[in-house]
């Protein structure tokens, strides 16, 4: 269910001061970024240290913006000590991994949510999205197009109608544009998924050849690891992103997906046994996050057997 951790850039870091003057640094690559925000989500500890260091390096840079007022940096240095200032108002909504600026006319930053908790960001465009436990995703905003790549995990978009930006979501599996709307989209290890609150979206796998699709308000679908999109059928609208009340909702879902859903909330692996009919689908409404009654839940209304391993794993099995 969860993928194999991608290696660690040669020399990697292990303080936040180094993280900072490398990720800050004219060669930074955004393997280095992915590697030092993996290095901040290890521990409580380490994450502190790097928001100490990038304190003291915004303070620094600063202090020589002011002594050298008549004598301005170039614009990309100007622009990078900004994002950095606006990344530290975002801490108190949202985990900021790291910014980066590869033009005077671009900014990219990227967010994770580190607990089951919905977390806010507001874009420099006005949009804003939501995101759930454990997600992961970077933003990359220029004066005309906004592209969100969704990592891992679950994000509620809400898009400015009426302007001339593109904004654009992009996972693994899907390539999802839309105008001015409000939606849902979740990356997974098997699945993308799409769910319509407002507005529209069109959707598009990302394998070659493949047609693009529109969805209306209520509409939801799954993008397939072969391309294909399969409708989960409609639902009321105000149920898209329930999760952001506090909520946990399946609605007709297919079990596979309810219980990759369930591990960014659990923060482990869940395993699912072969024996499990792949056809079960979930109708289901939680009024809070206690993952722990929700699994015991499903044990008792499903044909499956949940039970937490001494290694922190959860494994469902098919009942006998």
């Amino acid at each position: 269910m969860i993928e194999d951790q991608p290696s660690e850039p040669n020399n990697a870091p292990n303080d936040g001061a180094s993280w900072v003057a490398r990720l800050m640094s004219d060669n930074a690559s955004p393997e280095d970024h992915a590697a030092c925000a993996r290095w901040r989500l290890v521990t409580d500890a380490n994450e502190a240290d790097y928001q100490r260091a990038r304190q003291a390096w915004a303070a620094s840079s600063a202090a020589k913006d002011r002594l050298s007022e008549r004598s301005p940096r170039p614009s990309i240095n100007k622009f990078m000590i900004a994002g950095i200032a606006a990344a530290a108002v975002s801490m108190a909504t949202v985990f900021v991994l790291g910014v980066v600026a590869p033009s005077p006319s671009s900014r990219i930053e990227s967010y994770a949510s580190r607990s089951a908790e919905p977390v806010s960001v507001k874009l420099s465009s006005g949009d804003s999205l939501i995101l759930n436990a454990r997600a992961q995703l970077t933003v990359e905003e220029s004066s005309d197009l906004t592209t969100v790549r969704l990592a891992n995990g679950e994000a509620f978009f809400e898009v400015v109608p009426g302007t001339p930006r593109t904004f654009v979501v992009e996972t693994k599996l899907a390539t999802i544009m839309v105008t001015g709307t409000a939606f849902e989209v979740g990356q997974f290890d098997q699945f993308t998924s799409i769910s319509v609150q407002r507005g529209s979206v069109r959707v598009t796998s990302r394998e070659a050849g493949a047609e693009a699709r529109q969805l209306l308000p209520g509409a939801r679908v799954l993008v397939l690891p072969d391309g294909s999109l399969r409708d989960l059928g409609d639902i009321p609208p105000e149920i898209v992103g329930a999760w952001r009340t506090g909520s946990i909702v399946f609605l007709d879902e297919p079990i596979s997906l309810v219980f990759e859903r369930l591990q960014n909330y659990v923060g482990t692996k869940i395993v699912l046994s072969p024996g499990i009919d792949p056809n079960l689908r979930v109708s289901a409404t939680f009024a809070d996050r206690d993952v722990a009654s929700v699994l015991a839940s499903l044990d008792a209304s499903l044909p499956v057997a949940v039970e937490w391993k001494a290694s922190g794993e959860v494994h469902v099995t098919a009942d006998q």
